[in-house]
């Protein structure tokens, strides 16, 4: 009797046990999934963020590249000018435009190659004939007045007038004024404007 009584409580007792069972397994599964879920979530964020900062150390090392290029790139100055090798075919205009130059700033830089108003000092231009096609004309100027004064030409300065540029050429203001008919009225009054550096000027 007693067995029998066992027997129906276990019985009883095992869709009970086999139903406890499922819904823990079933709770396992759920944590798990959620455990993933979150893992997963976690991971695209990281990803995302990490993407962000390499592309913007891509951009800050770009640009730090640009700044040091830029840096390493020599600007033209007097010291170092640049200089072009005359080509057949070539002339003053041709080259003045390939360098982004005006004429008057060719002339300006070559005073011993063409006058104030273009003429040429020698004949022609040669090929083979090295001209100056950047650098600062007022410091070209000053560091070579002989070869102004050889070619009968002066490079304004900065800060010359007329009484200067007589005085440095040995003339008188009324021989600067006769030379340059086109810059100076007899009066010494400006023809057309003030002088300005770089400007050539004939002194003999």
């Amino acid at each position: 009797m007693e067995n029998l009584r066992v027997n129906r409580y276990r019985a009883k007792m095992k869709p009970k046990k086999s139903l406890l069972i499922f819904i823990i397994l079933w709770t396992i599964i759920l944590v798990l999934f959620i455990a993933f879920y979150v893992a997963s979530d976690a991971f695209k964020t990281f990803y995302y963020v990490q993407q962000k900062v390499t592309k913007v150390e891509k951009v800050k090392m770009a640009n730090d590249n640009q700044i040091s290029n830029d840096s390493a790139v020599a600007s033209p100055t007097s010291e170092t000018p640049s200089t072009y090798s005359v080509q057949s075919g070539d002339t003053a205009s041709s080259i003045a435009e390939a360098y982004g130059l005006t004429l008057e700033a060719l002339y300006a830089l070559n005073p011993t190659v063409w006058n104030s108003d273009g003429s040429f000092v020698n004949g022609t231009l040669s090929v083979g004939e090295v001209l100056t096609v950047s650098g600062s004309v007022s410091e070209k100027a000053e560091a070579s007045p002989a070869d102004n004064n050889n070619t009968g030409v002066y490079a304004v300065q900065a800060g010359d007038s007329a009484g200067l540029i007589a005085e440095k050429n040995g003339i008188s203001l009324e021989e600067l004024y006769a030379l340059n008919p086109e810059i100076w009225a007899s009066d010494g009054s400006y023809v057309n404007g003030a002088i300005a550096a770089g400007q050539m000027i004939k002194v003999n």
